[in-house]
């Protein structure tokens, strides 16, 4: 994780616009508060790690998984064959660290927030401020299933 410095710039109205042919030309300062992002773009295996913790956790609610899952159409073109692409992309082997692909604006917010509530819990649990559900007794470090072991933190704004 890679802590990016909040700070403060002038938004709107530089020097190379059209100012008489934008609307939008109005300057103002914005702040940006810091926060944390990973180094690499989310994988194949993040997105489903983040689809095993639903099925695991929402077993009776299928809708909620088949609105997290990609959509795998996206490799298919006229004239081309992309066929392994849409039924292997997301789920072989051979495609783990790639970047996901084919999911929603929408589906990035929860992934994120998803992200971001796994990461507190982890940093809550090696505090002892909450107890581990999953771990077999009291005191035992977290699980993976639950904690995201390796990597540590997502926060999206």
């Amino acid at each position: 994780m890679i802590a990016i410095e909040g700070g403060t710039f002038v938004l709107g109205g530089s020097a190379d616009q059209d100012i008489n042919f934008e609307y939008n030309n109005v300057r103002k300062r914005v702040t940006i508060p810091a926060f944390y992002m990973d180094e690499t773009e989310v994988s194949n295996q993040d997105w489903l790690d983040y689809l095993h913790w639903i099925s695991a956790t929402f077993p009776a609610d299928h809708e909620l998984y088949y609105n997290a899952l990609p959509d795998s159409l996206v490799w298919r073109r006229p004239l081309s064959y992309n066929e392994p692409y849409v039924n292997n992309y997301l789920r072989h082997p051979a495609f783990r660290d790639y970047p996901v692909v084919g999911i929603s604006w929408d589906q990035v917010q929860d992934y994120c927030q998803w992200r971001t509530d796994r990461t507190n819990e982890y940093i809550l649990q090696g505090k002892g401020m909450i107890i581990n559900p999953r771990a077999a007794k009291k005191g035992a470090p977290a699980t993976a299933a639950n904690a995201q072991k390796f990597r540590l933190i997502q926060i999206c704004i």
